[in-house]
């Protein structure tokens, strides 16, 4: 997908906006521990995303890779006809610069530059994952409160409490996203996309192969943003959805902003402003912590349910009532 080609971007969504259309949830909720950040992200909207490599599971966004087919393919996409009329395809002008003055220079160089790069490709190869992890910012939500074992992981033993959010239709659907803060260089896409729960660990030899036609850019000289010829604009977004499907209990959604150059973003953690609609107190919440939740509820004007077992149900889930409406005085 190419930017600015809003017509053909529209057709590679439709099939996401068609699927999302019917089975996008009216509300996902956020599980927290009760503390004084968690408190004041709440009373201040933020919700925060943090970088894929300080999760907890340490085969999110894990990939797997065939190196004897990734080798074998960048190998046969090195050669001199191949890179003419590649080059010939995106309307390449020269010179370059003033050691590459001509398409025959360019050629050169490369098939030069083509058996160096083979046997260093091993570094580029092993760092795929951590660039995807490092240039991808997650936050993630859930469709679902009953999972006595999501209380249990992210909610301090069900002593802290969940957030719910509602988001616009709109923000379901995969769109470009421009950092207003200068220090992101070039362009991402922010998503909100349901995980894929799989046996088996995303393949990253696109995305492999992607960088590797990068560095072997770089090793000719030429360090230009090539952002815009990877072949899927939203390939590292897919690769940060899939999951173990051990954890498949989760029904996880994720909100997925992406740098789409393979710099890192910087900062451990982000944060977009989200108004909460609700709040959800775990079953063994605290009292102290129960009525700063309650109090900032009622600032917010929004409502407070309590979470707590049914001892008449014969199901393992949990349930909820209303303690505070929202526009309770």
């Amino acid at each position: 997908m190419i930017m600015g080609q809003p017509e053909a971007i529209a057709k590679k969504l439709q099939p996401i906006q068609d699927y999302l259309r019917d089975n996008a949830p009216q509300r996902l909720f956020r599980l927290r521990k009760c503390s004084e950040d968690s408190f004041n992200a709440l009373r201040n909207d933020n919700l925060y995303l943090t970088r894929a490599d300080h999760f907890n599971d340490p085969f999110d966004c894990l990939l797997q890779f065939d190196r004897g087919k990734l080798f074998d393919y960048i190998d046969k996409q090195l050669t001199a006809q191949n890179l003419k009329e590649y080059l010939r395809s995106i309307n390449v002008q020269f010179p370059l610069t003033d050691d590459v003055q001509t398409e025959e220079q360019f050629l050169e160089q490369c098939m030069n530059a083509k058996s160096t790069f083979l046997s260093s490709i091993e570094s580029t190869f092993t760092n795929v994952t951590g660039i995807l992890q490092r240039s991808t910012y997650i936050v993630s939500l859930t469709e679902t409160l009953a999972s006595p074992i999501m209380w249990s992981h992210y909610s301090d033993y069900h002593q802290g409490f969940a957030i719910a959010y509602e988001f616009e239709p709109s923000y379901f659907e995969p769109s470009p996203h421009f950092p207003a803060d200068d220090k992101f260089d070039g362009f991402g896409w922010r998503s909100l996309l349901p995980v894929y729960y799989s046996k088996y660990r995303a393949d990253g030899i696109q995305l492999a192969n992607w960088l590797c036609q990068c560095e072997m850019r770089k090793a000719v000289g030429q360090n230009e943003d090539w952002t815009w010829c990877i072949p899927d604009m939203l390939l590292k977004t897919k690769l940060s959805l899939t999951k173990s499907e051990s954890w498949a209990y989760e029904k996880e959604w994720r909100i997925i902003l992406t740098h789409e150059w393979p710099n890192e973003f910087g900062d451990p953690s982000i944060h977009f402003i989200q108004k909460a609609v609700g709040i959800y107190l775990g079953a063994r919440i605290h009292e102290d912590d129960k009525a700063k939740l309650c109090a900032i509820a009622k600032e917010k004007g929004i409502p407070v349910y309590q979470m707590y077992i049914d001892h008449t149900s014969r199901e393992y889930e949990m349930k909820y009532h209303e303690v505070l409406s929202a526009h309770e005085e």
